[in-house]
């Protein structure tokens, strides 16, 4: 990363024309160089950070309401993942090394949807500025702070939330069944694939609405969806052994409904709320 990952906060090198700081360049200067060494450098004012700047960052109605949907979508995959090893071995009777190759179909479908969902995510942009009579500049940027970016987000969110919460309700009873191990394996594809695509999704909303602090913004995100997580692992094999597997991942799928409800939420509320905090 530090040879080939260039600086791209804007408040840096605005849209990449704008000479770093030599010490913010990479080594290799002619690598993914946008500007010539007669620029002037960028003009940086560094600020003592604010870990408190995250938790206002929560606060706010239009960043908490997704925060926490995507906070229960982290939830399902880390309940996935860290059950599947020891309910496949119990089940199948896989050593440890063909246990670890189940992770695999999980791991596939996320790299696959990788290679579309960008192409996806700024069509849909595309698509619905050119509805409002609007253009894209990828130069300057567009105005995000009057633009209703959640309805152009999440306007592809919707099935493969219902693809999730339907492929993880049926990889439990498939697992509670003692069906074959290879229908499970496909199910897994099937949610992993889903899964990352709603997680660029997120991510590509919750930066658009904290364009100013990105960073900060993440760091929020991060807060929300590890406590989540360390909280349902902490109870996830009591809730197996209650309830029984089938059961348990139906619960699972059912926070996917939950977190569907809240994209839905802000979907309907997100703009006006966000709007309200900027003019206030």
């Amino acid at each position: 990363m530090a040879f080939f990952l260039p600086e791209t906060s804007r408040s840096v090198v605005g849209n990449g024309s704008i000479k770093p700081l030599k010490y913010l360049q990479l080594p290799l200067p002619s690598l993914m160089c946008h500007w010539t060494d007669s620029d002037d450098l960028a003009n940086v004012k560094w600020r003592v950070p604010n870990p408190l700047r995250s938790l206002k960052i929560i606060a706010r109605r239009d960043n908490a309401v997704i925060m926490f949907a995507a906070g229960l979508l982290y939830v399902v995959y880390t309940c996935i993942n860290t059950s599947l090893s020891v309910l496949l071995i119990d089940i199948y009777k896989l050593n440890q090394w063909q246990a670890g190759l189940t992770y695999l179909p999980f791991g596939v479908g996320g790299v696959i949807s990788t290679c579309f969902t960008g192409r996806l995510i700024d069509k849909t942009y595309r698509s619905f500025r050119l509805k409002k009579g609007l253009s894209t500049d990828r130069v300057a940027g567009d105005d995000l702070d009057n633009f209703p970016i959640e309805r152009a987000r999440l306007r592809v969110v919707w099935a493969p939330m219902l693809v999730t919460a339907c492929s993880v309700m049926a990889f439990g009873w498939v697992l509670d069944r003692r069906q074959h191990i290879a229908v499970s394996l496909c199910l897994q594809f099937i949610a992993g694939l889903c899964m990352q695509l709603e997680f660029s999704i997120y991510n590509t909303l919750l930066v658009d609405k904290n364009y100013r602090t990105p960073a900060a913004a993440q760091a929020s995100s991060n807060i929300v969806r590890c406590s989540l997580a360390a909280i349902a692992v902490s109870f996830l094999q009591d809730l197996i052994d209650v309830t029984g597997i089938g059961w348990t991942f139906t619960f699972l799928s059912g926070l996917c409904l939950v977190a569907t409800g809240l994209f839905g939420v802000d979907f309907v509320k997100g703009t006006s709320w966000r709007q309200k905090r900027i003019a206030s």
